[in-house]
């Protein structure tokens, strides 16, 4: 079942990938990857950055 979901994916040229502000938690980007893959990175809103919060900070 998760391989006939995953060959869907693939054949629709859905972005698996998805990059997301370590800070303020919005989606940066997406990208074309061979699974569902989460990529933290910074966003360039300098409100979000000036707060320099982290996730794990939050948790």
């Amino acid at each position: 079942m998760q391989s006939e979901i995953v060959k869907a994916s693939a054949n629709s040229g859905l972005l698996l990938g998805t990059i997301i502000c370590r800070h303020c938690k919005n989606i940066i980007d997406t990208l074309d990857t061979n699974r569902v893959a989460l990529f933290y990175s910074e966003c360039k809103d300098p409100n979000c950055n000036a707060d320099k919060s982290t996730i794990e900070d939050l948790d």
